[in-house]
């Protein structure tokens, strides 16, 4: 199979799920106008001039909810679309064709990239023009952070669709998930404050390492080996999960 065919593919299938999603409002609202107003509200609410270790608590609250909508818009996107998919039957019509395997999956990343895309704009937008939060120190280091957390969140929705017995049941399923890994990951509380065994734990995170790089890309620092090590090795347990569980049409 050739590379332009798995990416015409992949572009064929990402145009059909722009299509379908944006003409859902049932996943329109709570995957992409819910987390933005709440992310947005959230740093109005903190007065300027504190800090959370050394960092302006706005910034620092700006950062994580860039990682944390990054993270709940792909992950949750992505697990809802392909289990609906899936019952429906459509990723079995889908696989039917001449499309490979890769272009059908990579169509609906592409997907979560867009959404993911467009928020991050919005915050980044509001943050600098109404927050005050100055401009990150490193452009190119937050793209790559959230192109690479957006990868690695996609692959893990997709092995976590293997959990999920039917799409009714997608979105209720992911919010324990997400939410576990959030109180864990030091956005809204310092990690410093965890115990010792708690804080090991909450370092292997992929929302930790994604929180933590994007904090480095406005303020520097941070532990970004570490973290593209931690993110690398999600990833790949996404991967082979993917490829040997992941199922192309609901259980009868």
């Amino acid at each position: 199979m050739s590379a332009v065919t798995v990416v015409g593919g992949s572009v064929a299938v990402w145009r059909l799920e722009q299509r379908l999603f944006w003409r859902n409002r049932a996943l329109v609202v709570p995957t992409f106008l819910v987390p933005v107003a709440m992310c947005v509200s959230i740093p109005f609410t903190v007065p300027a001039g504190l800090d959370w270790d050394g960092v302006p608590y706005r910034g620092h609250f700006l950062t994580a909810m860039i990682a944390m909508i990054t993270v709940y818009s792909t992950f949750t996107t992505l697990v809802v679309t392909l289990t609906s998919r899936r019952d429906a039957l459509i990723l079995k019509r889908l696989r039917g064709t001449e499309l490979p395997n890769r272009s059908i999956l990579a169509g609906n990343v592409l997907t979560a990239y867009v959404l993911s895309g467009l928020q991050l704009v919005l915050l980044l937008t509001i943050g600098l023009l109404a927050l005050g939060v100055p401009a990150p120190e490193n452009p190119l280091l937050l793209m790559v952070a959230l192109a690479y957390g957006t990868a690695v969140f996609a692959v893990l929705a997709a092995a976590y669709t293997v959990l999920i017995p039917n799409a009714e049941s997608a979105q209720i399923l992911c919010i324990p998930v997400l939410f576990a890994c959030f109180a864990c990951s030091g956005i809204f509380v310092p990690l410093s404050v965890f115990p010792d065994w708690l804080r090991t734990i909450a370092e292997l995170l992929p929302v930790t390492a994604l929180a933590d790089a994007v904090r480095a890309a406005f303020y520097g620092g941070g532990a970004l080996p570490r973290d593209a090590a931690v993110l690398g090795v999600w990833w790949a347990v996404g991967v082979i999960t993917t490829r040997r569980f992941f199922r192309w049409e609901g259980k009868r």
